[in-house]
């Protein structure tokens, strides 16, 4: 119970007793010190609780870099098991990053980059190392009834936009057919070992694959590797293979769905294909479209060229226009490799349409590019 104060005064002695007013001014203030530390008393608990935090993290961190240092033992242990020959990739939720090296320190330096400096994040928690694939790349396009295998003539294509393999990866930049080191026997080896045993596979997972089985090749010096499988034709191979080709397409092709093809042969022509990709300026990053293109017609007249549209339109007067990265293929067969070379180039330097650009070394290094 408060008591009211009042000051008596009897000559040199003063008396105080309790008023309303200073009552409530000590009240405040006690309620005030009270809830400033109660504050102390939260802040010091939320300090602990996030410290407790910080350890639990820190401790992850410090088993996540344990294993991370162990999984990079066991990594460059495998690496050096491959005498130097490495192919890293991020195998997390996203594709991080892709090396192809033969270069061991490279690769090491990649795979230390992801998994303890975590450059990539989550999507290079995870490193696959496979064996560096190193020699020229051959395509060897097979059709199938789901039992018999029947191979085309293997093609080879030319992936970088620019001259000696420089730049960018595109669609494809050109390709020929035949190539001198994928003979006929090799190619029947691979029917044997690859192609075959492939498509008895999926009919052994109960399914029958029928229609064209695109095996992606390299040639390596212990011999050819599988670099990947394709369900079609590919692009600008079929181009130099099916110009090739004296077989009627279509009864290959009804062969192939009826499922009678065993037994069937494809004829050849001897004569070398090769195939020049125009493409728009700009490609393979963006570029302009509804460009006017001329000299068609006589690049199509001149002897063995078919010219195959990819990138094209009619506008409403019949004018042909681009409308894609690659725009033409421009395909010549030949005497032999050279022959079919000149022809090709002949008939693009016929072909314009403004920023049109190809690559001048289409088949020109065969057997190794």
């Amino acid at each position: 119970m408060l008591v009211p104060m009042t000051v008596l005064s009897t000559g040199s002695n003063t008396t105080a007793l309790a008023t309303p007013t200073t009552s409530a001014r000590l009240e405040d203030q006690l309620d005030q010190q009270n809830r400033q530390a109660d504050q102390l008393v939260e802040e010091y608990n939320q300090s602990r609780l996030a410290l407790a935090r910080i350890r639990k993290a820190l401790k992850g961190l410090q088993q996540q870099a344990s294993g991370a240092e162990a999984d990079l033992r066991e990594l460059q242990v495998a690496l050096g098991a491959r005498a130097s020959a490495a192919y890293v990739q991020g195998a997390g939720s996203a594709v991080a990053a892709v090396l192809g090296s033969d270069d061991p320190a490279a690769a090491t330096a990649a795979i230390q980059a992801a998994l303890v400096g975590g450059v990539h994040g989550e999507a290079g928690a995870r490193i696959l190392l496979e064996e560096y694939l190193k020699g020229p790349e051959a395509s060897l396009l097979a059709v199938t009834d789901g039992r018999t295998v029947v191979p085309l003539e293997p093609a080879r294509d030319h992936k970088r936009v620019g001259d000696g393999d420089q730049g960018p990866n595109t669609g494809g930049m050109g390709a020929y057919s035949p190539l001198p080191d994928l003979p006929d026997e090799l190619v029947d080896e691979l029917r044997r070992t690859v192609l075959e045993p492939t498509v008895a596979e999926l009919a052994r997972r109960g399914v029958r694959y029928q229609g064209v089985l695109y095996a992606g090749l390299t040639l390596t010096a212990d011999g050819p590797r599988v670099l990947e499988f394709n369900c079609r034709f590919g692009d600008p191979e079929a181009q130099a293979i099916l110009p090739r080709m004296s077989t009627d397409l279509a009864d290959l092709a009804w062969s192939t769905a009826e499922g009678t093809l065993a037994g069937h042969k494809v004829g050849w022509d001897p004569r070398p294909c090769v195939t020049v990709v125009l493409a728009s300026g700009g490609y393979p990053g963006s570029y302009r479209k509804g460009l006017e293109v001329d000299g068609l017609q006589a690049a199509a007249a001149r002897p063995g060229v078919h010219v195959f549209h990819a990138g094209t339109t009619l506008d409403p007067a019949g004018r042909v226009r681009t409308t894609g990265g690659r725009v033409l293929a421009v395909t010549a067969l030949g005497d032999d490799l050279a022959d079919a070379r000149a022809r090709a180039y002949a008939a693009a330097e016929l072909v314009h349409f403004d920023g049109v650009h190809y690559r001048r070394d289409i088949a020109a290094h065969p057997g190794g590019g």
